[in-house]
C-alpha cells in the first residue's frame, strides 16, 4: 500500500529541495513500514540539512519519537500548539486539564471525532486554542517569523531557476537514464519484440540472398537490392519507436518539467543515449547475421556506417515527432516524407535524368548520402571477372577492362561509376550525413523545448 505516494515522494527529492512538505506519508502502511519511512525522512532532514514538514493524523508514539517540533492544528485550522514534544506534553497536562498520559494519547484525546452525545473533544480543542493564545506563545512565534523575514536579504531568496539549478545536470541525467533503463526492461516493444523482429528479418534476407556469389551474372544487381532492402527495413523498425515514444511522453515531460524535476536538455540527451545504445546493439546483430549468410564485405566498416545511418534516420523521426501532436499524426507525416527520401537515393531512378530545376532535391535527402556511402563501402576493392559474351549491361561492358581473349574484368571503380558515385565523394557524403544528424537533433530539441514551455 501507499506505493504511488512513496513514488511521488521519491521523485520530488530528486531536485534536492530545501523545504519538503509531506502529507500523510504513513497512510496505507503497516506499523513497521510507517516507522521505517519516518526514520528515512528524519535521516534526510539531519544528513542533508533539509526542513521537512510532515502532516500526520493521530501519530503513534514510535512515529513521534523521530519528530523534533510539533505544530498542532485542531478543527477549523486553528493553532493549538507549537513547540517540542516535552513542551507539548507539559502544556496539554498542565493547561488543558488532561490527566498524566503519554503524548500520543493526549493527541488522540484532542483529535477524537466529535460525538453528538459527548462533545468533550470539542471542549478540549477550544481549551487548547484559548490556553495557547493566553500563553503568548503564538505572538512570540509570529514575532520571530516576522523578524526573520526582515533580516533576510531579498537577493538571498532562491528563485525557481536557482532551485532547478541546485540539482546538477549530471544528477538529472543519471536518474533519467536509470528510469529509461528500467522502462526498457519492462517495455517489450523496444527490447524483446523489436529485437526478435529484426533477427527474423535478417535471417529471411540472408536466406533470400544466400546463393548470391560473384560468379552470378546478376551479382551486382542482387547485392544492390540487398543493400537497399537491408537498410530500409532496419530504418523503419527503429524510426517507428521514436515516432511513437516522443509524442506519448509529451504530457509526462510537461508535468515533470513543471515540477522542476529535470531540464528539457537532460531529458533529450537521456533519450539520445538510450536510443544510441539500442541502435548499436540492434545494428551490430542485424548486420552480422546478414553478412554471415551473404556475400557482403567489410563487416566492421558496414556496422559502423549502419549505426550512423540509423542514428540519422531516428534524428529525422525525432524532428517529425517533435512537431506532431500524437503518435498517429507522426506516423502519418513520416510515411510520405520517407518515401520521398527513398526515391531520391538513386536506387529507383537515375538522378542525372532529373530535370535541371529538380536536381537539388537529392541533396536534402539524408538517404541519398547514406546510399552513396553504402555502395562505396560494399564495392571497395572488389573486382569481378565475367565471360565477355555474358556482360549484359552495356554500361558495365563499356567500362570493363579486357582481361584476356574470353574474359572481362570489372573493377570496383567501374561498378561505383555505374551508380554515379566515386571514392572522391566519400568525405562529402559523410559530412552531409553527419550534418543531417546534428541538424535534425538540434531542430527537434528546439521544437520540443518550445512546446513544453508553451504548455506550462
Amino acid at each position: 500500500g501507499g506505493e504511488k505516494k512513496r513514488l511521488s515522494f521519491a521523485t520530488a527529492l530528486l531536485t534536492r529541495p530545501q523545504v519538503v512538505l509531506i502529507d500523510e506519508p504513513t497512510s496505507g502502511l503497516d506499523t513497521f513500514s510507517a516507522k521505517s519511512l519516518m526514520k528515512i525522512i528524519r535521516s534526510m532532514a539531519v544528513e542533508r540539512e533539509q526542513a521537512i514538514i510532515v502532516v500526520l493524523h493521530q501519530p503513534t508514539s514510535d512515529i513521534l519519537d523521530v519528530i523534533d517540533i510539533l505544530y498542532f492544528i485542531v478543527d477549523g485550522g486553528r493553532q493549538a500548539f507549537y513547540g517540542t514534544k516535552t513542551e507539548a506534553q507539559q502544556f496539554f497536562i498542565t493547561q488543558c486539564q488532561l490527566p498524566s498520559m503519554p503524548l500520543d494519547m493526549c493527541i488522540e484525546k484532542l483529535s477524537a471525532p466529535a460525538s453528538i452525545v459527548d462533545d468533550q473533544s470539542m471542549i478540549l480543542q477550544e481549551i487548547a486554542v484559548q490556553q495557547y493564545g493566553r500563553s503568548g506563545q503564538d505572538q512570540i512565534l509570529e514575532t520571530t517569523i516576522e523578524n526573520h523575514l526582515k533580516s533576510i536579504d531579498k537577493h538571498d531568496i532562491p528563485t525557481v531557476t536557482d532551485i532547478l539549478q541546485r540539482s546538477s545536470f549530471g544528477r538529472q541525467l543519471k536518474w533519467l537514464l536509470w528510469r529509461s533503463l528500467l522502462s526498457a526492461k519492462r517495455n517489450s516493444k523496444r527490447t524483446t519484440n523489436l529485437f526478435f523482429r529484426l533477427v527474423i528479418m535478417a535471417i529471411i534476407l540472408g536466406v533470400l540472398f544466400f546463393h548470391t556469389t560473384r560468379k552470378s551474372l546478376d551479382y551486382i544487381v542482387n547485392i544492390d537490392a540487398l543493400l537497399f532492402v537491408l537498410f530500409m527495413s532496419l530504418l523503419e523498425s527503429n524510426m517507428s519507436l521514436t515516432l511513437v515514444e516522443i509524442p506519448n511522453e509529451h504530457e509526462m515531460v510537461v508535468f515533470e518539467y513543471r515540477r522542476h524535476l529535470y531540464s528539457v536538455g537532460a531529458y533529450y540527451i537521456s533519450r539520445l543515449v538510450i536510443d544510441t545504445f539500442f541502435h548499436v546493439i540492434s545494428a551490430t546483430v542485424y548486420i552480422s547475421i546478414i553478412v554471415s549468410m551473404t556475400d557482403l564485405h567489410h563487416w566492421i566498416i558496414l556496422v559502423c556506417l549502419t549505426i550512423l545511418i540509423v542514428m540519422t534516420a531516428c534524428a529525422s523521426a525525432a524532428l517529425i515527432a517533435a512537431v506532431s501532436s500524437s503518435a498517429r499524426t507522426a506516423l502519418l507525416y513520416s510515411q510520405p516524407i520517407q518515401n520521398l527520401f527513398r526515391a531520391l537515393t538513386g536506387f529507383f531512378i537515375n538522378l542525372h535524368s532529373l530535370p535541371v530545376f529538380l536536381r537539388w532535391l537529392p541533396y536534402i535527402s539524408y538517404m541519398h548520402y547514406a546510399y552513396q556511402l553504402i555502395l562505396v563501402v560494399q564495392w571497395w576493392k572488389t573486382d569481378l571477372n565475367y565471360p565477355c559474351d555474358f556482360t549484359t549491361s552495356h554500361k558495365l561492358t563499356t567500362n570493363s577492362t579486357l582481361f584476356n581473349n574470353d574474359t572481362c574484368s570489372i573493377s570496383d571503380t567501374d561498378i561505383i561509376t555505374c551508380f554515379h558515385t566515386s571514392y572522391r565523394t566519400v568525405g562529402y557524403n559523410m559530412a552531409g550525413l553527419i550534418s543531417f544528424l546534428f541538424g535534425f537533433h538540434i531542430l527537434a530539441f528546439i521544437i520540443i523545448f518550445y512546446r513544453i514551455r508553451r504548455a506550462l
